[in-house]
């Protein structure tokens, strides 16, 4: 096999592996694609619990899907199966907790604290990857890193050193944090999908895992709580719009593009999302552009020039193959 054949995701085709500029494009699509899951998410926070939100978005997801891809799903289901372990703990690393804790947090913290948070994914996800994959971390990447957390640190504060230094965490703040410490585990992990595996038949296998997962948490929810469900046209295009672009899209886009880059490169992207939640909130909340929000936005695209700089300019390689009986 040619190291492009070994690379999980690029069954797709060869395009993205073909252009160095590609995998970059598409896991920058995800993160408008994840920072409109926020928006959405904030919306509907009062018409929709959390794991109510994670079990219908799986739901719609594989509804949408399936006719598409049914035929290469029976003829991959072999492999599937044989993975089901690695759908499950991705699903359930993505979706249930990742989401689910995301959707849970927004019920209780504040955007300060929720975008403060959210904006260590990157950092998480190359520790993640070091520990687990032994992916080096060069001073460029940390430059750019910091870079870029200061940028979004001065776009979640309003450029308020105030609104730094009085931060109050509640438990809101902690479902958040560690919703991100799964989105960090999904990213790396998600290097060990087969090589062969359709990225579509993937994303279905991982959101029937989920919603398997979610289902009993969504009905005790129910039973347990007082939380409930008010179906209406905001709440159904809310859910149809994560299904599409925050689960579907999203999450091919994610796995090719760090296929290609490596879940390190690639984490370093999700500094984005605070970025383009912004600027979605400025655009669809009425919220005015100030000079903080240039500011910051101009330092995480520097961050994130300086870390993916030296990958860009060398064209895009294969990592290494990490698993323990993978072809050499």
């Amino acid at each position: 096999m040619t190291q492009q054949a070994r690379l999980p995701g690029t069954a797709s085709g060869g395009f993205v592996g073909s252009h160095a500029w590609a995998p970059y494009m598409l896991v920058t699509m995800t993160m408008l694609f994840f920072a409109g899951n926020i928006i959405v998410a904030r919306a509907v926070s009062l018409e929709f619990p959390p794991m109510g939100l994670v079990f219908w978005r799986c739901a719609v997801g594989v509804i949408l899907i399936l006719p598409f891809i049914y035929v290469r799903l029976r003829a991959q289901a072999g492999l599937v199966l044989r993975h089901w372990k690695l759908m499950l703990i991705l699903g359930t690393a993505q979706a249930v907790v990742g989401q689910g804790l995301l959707y849970l947090g927004v019920h209780s913290t504040t955007a300060i604290n929720g975008g403060l948070i959210s904006s260590t994914q990157a950092a998480f996800t190359m520790l993640v990857a070091w520990l687990l994959l032994r992916d080096s971390i060069t001073l460029r990447q940390a430059v750019g890193l910091v870079v870029a957390m200061v940028g979004v640190a001065a776009i979640i504060t309003r450029g308020s050193l105030n609104a730094l230094l009085s931060l109050e965490f509640v438990i809101g703040d902690i479902w958040v944090q560690v919703a991100t410490l799964s989105f960090a585990l999904y990213n790396v992990l998600v290097k060990r999908i087969p090589p062969d595996l359709n990225p579509f038949v993937a994303f279905l296998a991982m959101t029937l895992a989920a919603a398997t997962v979610a289902l009993p948490l969504h009905v005790g929810e129910l039973v347990f709580t007082d939380l409930r469900m008010k179906f209406n046209l905001a709440t159904l295009s809310s859910v149809l719009y994560i299904a599409v672009f925050a689960s579907i899209l999203a999450l091919v886009f994610l796995n090719v593009g760090i296929a290609q880059l490596g879940p390190g490169k690639a984490g370093m992207l999700f500094s984005l999302v605070p970025v383009f939640t912004a600027m979605l909130a400025i655009a669809f909340l009425g919220e005015s552009l100030r000079s903080f929000h240039l500011v910051g936005i101009a330092l995480v695209f520097v961050g994130v020039y300086l870390t993916t700089r030296t990958s860009a300019r060398q064209g895009v390689r294969a990592p290494p193959d990490t698993r323990p009986n993978g072809p050499r």
